[in-house]
């Protein structure tokens, strides 16, 4: 490991073994030349926490007309908790 040998004489390291996660994203060696990074936690993690585990996927973009649904007090809405609005839109932004 070259890189851990010349990072090794700049700053003190430990080598732990392979890394499985890092920033909330899951990290699996595919072969010896690639691997592959995922936010499938995270976005469990979010849905539960928005009970929201039964939901149904939808590829983007958007059709245009479901932003008129889902806004506070849009047609069809219930009255919604606006700062639990903001901080799912800001997580679903981070996770993207």
């Amino acid at each position: 490991m070259w890189f851990l040998d010349d990072l090794s004489k700049v700053v003190k390291i430990r080598d732990y073994g392979e890394m499985s996660s890092l920033l909330n994203l899951n990290i699996r060696k595919v072969n010896k030349h690639s691997i592959s990074m995922d936010q499938e936690l995270e976005i469990d993690n979010l849905l539960r926490e928005h009970k929201m585990m039964d939901c149904n996927g939808h590829y983007t973009p958007l059709n245009v007309d479901i932003f008129e649904i889902v806004k506070c007090g849009g047609k069809g809405a219930e009255r919604c908790d606006e700062a639990l609005y903001r901080r799912t839109i800001g997580n679903l932004l981070y996770t993207g």
